[in-house]
């Protein structure tokens, strides 16, 4: 579940495990989606903020 997915080695793992282009864009993309408020981050965990978006994330 993306919306839910523990976050333990942001970056290269992420990437890797979603043929993203790098570490260090999964972070500036997390941080920039906290700074708007649509991305939360307690405990190691990120999660979408909003429970609709989420359920849309999923589905698409």
């Amino acid at each position: 579940m993306l919306a839910k997915k523990h976050f333990e080695k942001a970056g290269k793992e992420i990437a890797d495990g979603y043929n993203l282009s790098s570490a260090s864009s999964v972070q500036k993309s997390a941080q920039t989606l906290m700074e708007k408020q649509l991305l939360t981050h307690n405990q190691g965990v990120y999660e979408v903020y909003d429970k609709f978006m989420a359920l849309w994330l999923r589905e698409s």
